[in-house]
């Protein structure tokens, strides 16, 4: 991923926020990982929890994919959740 589209990528993260704590997700340390190959950009988040709430983790996700959807060359937006009960339920796009 090249320094300009990581650096929009990030832009648009800062205004995903905590639907709880009402902060940006990137400023509370939830995102940890991003891949960006063939359109599709993966979004690793990992919540301060193994049992946060899955309405929020799942209000997360959907405000992370809208955020990022627009921009130029992705066609996919996925994001998972690492050590999250609902793991499982939350990387399809």
């Amino acid at each position: 991923m090249d320094g300009a589209f990581a650096a929009e990528v990030r832009r648009r993260l800062e205004e995903v926020l905590d639907p709880e704590l009402d902060e940006p997700i990137v400023s509370l340390g939830f995102v940890k990982g991003l891949d960006f190959n063939d359109g599709v950009l993966t979004v690793t988040l990992k919540l301060p929890t193994f049992w946060c709430a899955p309405n929020f983790a799942f209000i997360m996700a959907e405000d992370v994919r809208r955020a990022l959807m627009g921009l130029d060359g992705v066609r996919e937006v996925r994001v998972a959740l690492e050590d999250h009960f609902a793991a499982s339920r939350s990387a399809p796009g």
